[in-house]
């Protein structure tokens, strides 16, 4: 059934405050069974009609925000998905109220070189003295992850990352030129070589020719 069909069986009268959680819930019961039969960009293009829907029943932007983002968590919740595997589900992990959700999002258009419009303004843009200017742009993320070095796992938060390395602070860094394992959320195991370390920094070189990919 689609969105409009759905609005169309709510009963008319007085107008009541919005309840988000209530509108999630309505919308799952209706969707649910469609998604998980659904591919990705058939996904991505359903909920593009709830959200013109829920715009057109409720107006005000910040809520209209908040149920569309709600209501993405608890789609890929249930879905039970693994990995980012294309541009479409990247796409609608951007749109999760879930921050690591979206930060994975984020990190799959640009190791893939994906263009997205969402990235175009948080570019690193300071550049150190005698580094390739040619390298890929980089681009702030905040993501958990580990680092598999020498038989053993590390906790370590992504801190820019970009199609060909990445900045990892990390408590306690590999020395330069150890081949590493990076494990990231719903993206992941890349592979990459520690190319620099600076007290609890690292900077990553991606080993794989395209992102990400997986190894072992």
């Amino acid at each position: 059934m689609g969105a409009a069909a759905m609005s169309n069986n709510r009963k008319h009268g007085e107008r009541r405050p919005v309840q988000p959680d209530k509108v999630v819930q309505d919308l799952l019961s209706f969707f649910l069974a469609s998604f998980k039969k659904s591919n990705w960009r058939e996904r991505l293009h359903t909920l593009e009609q709830i959200d013109a829907q829920i715009s057109h029943d409720f107006g005000g932007k910040e809520l209209c925000r908040c149920i569309s983002r709600m209501f993405t968590f608890e789609i890929l919740q249930r879905l039970d998905t693994d990995l980012v595997t294309c541009s479409d589900q990247a796409f609608i992990f951007l749109n999760s109220q879930d921050e690591r959700h979206r930060q994975a999002g984020r990190a799959w258009f640009i190791l893939n070189q994906v263009p997205c419009a969402l990235l175009d303004d948080d570019s690193v843009m300071h550049i150190a003295p005698g580094a390739d200017h040619r390298m890929a742009a980089r681009h702030s993320v905040h993501i958990a992850s580990l680092v598999a070095a020498n038989d053993s796992y590390t906790a370590a938060q992504l801190v820019d990352i970009s199609a060909t390395g990445a900045k990892v602070a990390i408590d306690t860094p590999p020395p330069a030129g150890t081949e590493i394992i990076l494990d990231i959320p719903f993206l992941g195991r890349v592979a990459g070589m520690v190319v620099w370390v600076a007290t609890s920094f690292i900077g990553v070189f991606f080993l794989s020719n395209q992102m990400p990919r997986a190894v072992g």
